[in-house]
């Protein structure tokens, strides 16, 4: 007996060809319509054009208050000029300089921080602390002693000399601020780049301006500077929207980097804190597409491609979207001499312009289509039916054939041909999700966009091999259970894995605690051996944030060692014709496992072999430890321990770097001496150096004998 329930869904299924007729059909009277679209397309220009003059007049406004307060910088930093460069430079000076220079801070609220560096090696300077009060500091320069004597007052005992703070610190030679450095080399006043600075317990915009001073014979005496953060200029746009729902802000173009946005009616959105090098907090600004306000980052890039198809500083408007709603924007660079080079950008909803006029417009438009609006209604009912399922299978077959399989949920149709493809398209995800848990997504990739069904064989490539390990794994299974252990395994193979696909690697197998994997193959990438040693850092990084985590849940710590070597290997299809394994196969895989095991033998955590090192010793910082001996090669080759990162890196690992490479350099030439005295030198640095430990043993051992 029939289904009753699927007779009818049968019934109710339309063929597609008929759907087809239909749209084709409701098409074709739609061409009148057309007429009075363009009607309205040509109306709206010439509104894009008068909205442009509104924006444009507003930044003019904006920019002329700017410039004022701007200027309030250089008229004062102008008056410090010509008087530091008349007067003699003595304490005395510095006494005066510090009460008058209190009485500018209380009548001019918006600066926040005054100082003069003299070259002569003294430094006076007033800032304006979180609580409003103020503050004094002196430094002076005993270079005899290399150190600086800093001498913190409160304005009232400046005079009597009664410091409530001070200091002696040693002098780091060579750290002059770039606005210094700037504004010697130039003999020009300069604007800085706008940067974050601490007031409190807030991270607001703050700019400096430096200009130099010349004593009479126009001699270099040092630099003055005027400094204010950019929370004033955020709080006037604040209380000067454009228009009823429109707003301003201000954009700075680095030297170095992408546009940002420096000041904007709430200025708390423009700054985050981030983890810095060993975990301290370091204060930055936000990238424009990461910004809370949707609009200005939405603004930021139509700004971005604006200014690339057309470098310049003319003023420009343009339109665009954002949270479902229109905007027009403007923006336009400041001019003055003296100025930093901001630009003045402007938002406006498209609706507070154009409202009078596009309602002119659908009404006009609402009287034509009026006579379409049933058949309008009919073509939408068929056309949702129609092509919303084909568009979803569409992208669905899309992002297939780009082995992107994420799961979403299945929409049914009434037309019987295209719901029997959304079902087919659902059935085909769901496999190939399974079958993409077995064999790497970027290789499935490879072969579906060949078009060709895999084979046995492999190229030669130059690739970097990653091998890992978990230290006294054994010991720890034996003491946990079974099912304890898998979980326990899995969720540190699964971050891992997570830091090593998030660099781009191809992780080829999973054995036990044990992770292979390579960069390079079978997508190309040509910077692949620093990508591995980016993964290996972050992968220990992100195990010190598990072994904490696992330290309050009572459970095992882990410690990894992991070994990298780069070099020219097979990659490609290993196994049988039944049966393929995607993997590498070579001399430097061996040597990239035997890395990985020697880490035990130098208490180290990362080992990278020569041919990594070459690759990426200008961005990292690594050290000789030994010449060690790899299975199927002549000789020995040098093992490095990587340390970090150059931009990230302390001083500490730099210079135990340099160190082991020249104690390492004199230990293989035999000068036991020298080797013994940089091994120990670093010991002084380092009392608990494992590597140095060790070769500082080897070394007094051959020396002795």
């Amino acid at each position: 007996m029939k289904n009753p329930s699927a007779e009818q869904g049968a019934r109710l299924r339309v063929p597609f060809r008929i759907a087809l007729s239909t749209i084709l059909a409701i098409l074709l009277l739609g061409t009148v319509a057309g007429i009075g679209i363009l009607s309205y397309s040509n109306l709206r220009k010439n509104a894009d054009d008068l909205s442009s003059q509104v924006l444009d007049q507003t930044s003019r406004r904006i920019e002329t208050w700017v410039g004022n307060l701007l200027a309030r910088a250089n008229d004062q930093s102008q008056l410090n000029r010509a008087t530091l460069g008349q007067v003699t430079l003595s304490p005395r000076t510095l006494t005066w300089l510090g009460a008058y220079w209190r009485r500018v801070m209380e009548s001019q609220p918006y600066f926040t921080f005054l100082s003069v560096g003299l070259e002569a090696g003294s430094m006076l300077s007033i800032e304006r602390l979180q609580d409003e009060r103020l503050t004094l500091r002196e430094v002076h320069i005993d270079r005899e002693r290399n150190t600086l004597e800093i001498l913190d007052f409160w304005p009232e005992d400046f005079r009597e000399r009664k410091p409530y703070n001070r200091k002696i610190v040693p002098r780091r030679t060579g750290r002059m601020p770039p606005w210094y450095l700037q504004s010697r080399d130039t003999r020009h006043p300069v604007w800085t780049e706008a940067r974050t600075i601490r007031r409190g317990v807030e991270t607001v915009a703050g700019v400096t301006f430096a200009a130099p001073i010349f004593g009479p014979e126009k001699e270099f005496r040092g630099v003055t500077t005027v400094d204010f953060d950019i929370v004033t200029v955020s709080k006037f746009l604040a209380g000067n929207p454009v228009g009823r729902e429109g707003f301003a802000f201000i954009i700075e173009r680095p030297a170095n980097g992408e546009p940002r946005v420096i000041a904007h009616p709430n200025p708390e959105i423009l700054t985050r804190t981030v983890p810095g090098v060993r975990g301290r907090p370091r204060h930055e600004f936000v990238p424009f597409r990461n910004l809370e306000d949707a609009r200005v980052a939405r603004f930021m890039e139509k700004f971005s491609d604006e200014t690339r198809r057309r470098p310049g500083d003319a003023p420009a408007a343009f339109s665009f979207r954002a949270v479902g709603v229109d905007y027009f924007g403007s923006y336009r660079q400041m001019k003055g001499e003296d100025l930093p080079a901001w630009i003045i950008a402007s938002v406006v909803p498209r609706k507070e312009i154009m409202g009078l006029v596009d309602r002119n417009n659908l009404e006009t438009l609402g009287i034509g289509l009026g006579g379409f609006f049933l058949l309008l209604l009919a073509g939408y009912w068929i056309s949702g039916r129609v092509s919303d399922p084909i568009s979803q299978i569409a992208r669905d077959q899309e992002a297939i054939g780009r082995f992107e399989l994420e799961s979403s949920p299945i929409g049914r149709s009434r037309i019987k041909e295209v719901d029997q493809l959304i079902v087919a398209s659902e059935d085909m995800k769901r496999g190939l999700r399974s079958f993409g848990k077995y064999v790497h997504a970027d290789l499935v990739r490879e072969i579906l966009t060949s078009g060709e069904e895999a084979v046995l064989g492999g190229r030669r490539e130059n690739l970097t091999v990653f091998f890992s390990d978990i230290r006294e794994f054994t010991s720890i299974a034996e003491r946990m259970p079974p099912e304890a252990l898998v979980d326990h395994l899995a969720e540190y193979l699964g971050e891992m894995y997570r830091q090593i696909r998030e660099e781009c690697g191809t992780v080829d197998k999973l054995i036990g605690d044990s992770i292979m994997a390579f960069w390079g193959a079978p997508t190309s990438n040509p910077d692949h051996a620093a990508a591995a040693c980016r993964a290996a850092l972050y992968c220990q990084e992100q195990l010190g944030v598990l072994r904490e985590k696992w330290k309050l849940e009572g459970k095992p710590l882990f410690h990894q060692r992991i070994g990298i070597d780069t070099g020219d290997v097979v990659v490609g299809n290993m196994g049988s014709e039944s049966h393929m394994n995607y993997t590498v196969i070579g001399d430097h895989v061996n040597t990239a496992s035997r890395l990985e095991g020697l880490n035990r033998h130098y208490g180290t955590q990362i080992l990278i072999g020569p041919g990594t090192y070459e690759l990426v010793k200008d961005r990292f910082v690594a050290r000789p430890l030994d010449l060690v001996s790899v299975k199927g090669r002549k000789g020995g080759i040098r093992a490095y321990e990587l340390m970090g990162e150059r931009k990230s890196a302390g001083e500490k690992q730099v210079r135990i770097a340099e160190w082991t490479t020249v104690a390492l350099d004199a230990y293989l030439a035999k000068r036991w001496d020298e080797a013994i005295e940089n091994y120990e030198k670093i010991l002084r640095l380092d009392p608990v150096d494992p590597p140095a430990t060790l070769m500082l043993a080897r070394s007094r051992e051959c020396a002795a004998s």
